[in-house]
């Protein structure tokens, strides 16, 4: 991942207004208010159950709220057209298993799909941007492989070169990093620190809290279907939040360029 895919124009800012999500007589989010900044990388951070993924599906119109609103350039997103909101908004969820023979390359072509009218087109300048995709993503040299044959670390980052095929200018990534070996981890979160610098914004689920204190802009903590926190890293990710939102004591480490923490569990 040496070069991010092209630019973007400048994000559309990205906002839930009093969100809120029930399942089964369970509120997995209530009451959220967050903005997403144009131009800026941010995090989303809680321990288990605590919301993080429903609040990208909430953000992507996968679901639909019980309550509040999405809007996006102050646009109100359920009322977009379909293929309007998919150029404008690219979700990559936290686990796919694709369940046809595709090629690694005729999968990132899908990404193409709000743009075009044939999925397969023939355009020299698509074939020209899916090849960049695949090869910001590391992935070029699996072009020619099924998808159904890849393993959980590759699929990821086809999945990452499927979202930047759709040139969407917002994208919401769930965990991205979980299946990632230590240097493809950081690859993709430096594509993602130079995709924001480019004009994009982009959210990631992130678990680590070194990582998302590293790469980002801003962090949102979810516990318990709340938020929280919400802020730039050096201020939200205090060794009392920590504690109180991971249940875990957290030392901040001297002489680091950012908040680097060391943990251990409580007793």
């Amino acid at each position: 991942m040496t070069a991010a895919s092209g630019s973007a124009r400048r994000a559309p800012r990205l906002e839930l207004v009093g969100g809120g999500v029930e399942r089964r007589g369970r509120w997995l989010l209530r009451g959220v208010d967050l903005v997403i900044e144009p131009s800026m990388l941010t995090s989303v951070v809680g321990p288990n159950g605590a919301g993080k993924s429903s609040l990208l599906r909430l953000l992507s119109g996968t679901w639909r709220l019980t309550e509040g609103q999405v809007l996006l350039g102050g646009f109100d997103l359920a009322a977009l057209p379909r293929r309007q909101a998919a150029r404008r908004v690219a979700y990559v969820p936290q686990s796919v298993r694709p369940a046809f023979e595709f090629t690694v390359r005729e999968f990132v072509t899908l990404g193409r799909y709000p743009h075009e009218s044939r999925l397969f087109g023939t355009r020299s300048a698509d074939r020209g941007w899916i090849d960049r995709c695949l090869d910001d993503t590391d992935v070029l040299a699996l072009a020619d492989r099924r998808v159904t044959t890849l393993s959980g670390g590759e699929l990821q980052r086809v999945l990452m070169a499927r979202c930047l095929a759709t040139e969407a200018e917002v994208l919401l990534l769930d965990e991205p990093t979980s299946n990632l070996d230590l240097a493809h981890g950081l690859d993709l979160l430096g594509l993602a620190r130079r995709l924001a610098g480019d004009g994009r914004s982009v959210v990631l689920v992130l678990h680590d809290l070194n990582a998302a204190a590293r790469f980002s802009d801003r962090v949102a903590v979810l516990d318990g279907g709340h938020l929280v926190a919400e802020g730039p890293p050096s201020e939200v990710l205090a060794p009392e939040l920590v504690r109180r939102v991971f249940r875990v004591e957290a030392v901040a480490l001297p002489g680091a360029a950012s908040t680097v923490f060391d943990f251990e569990a409580l007793g």
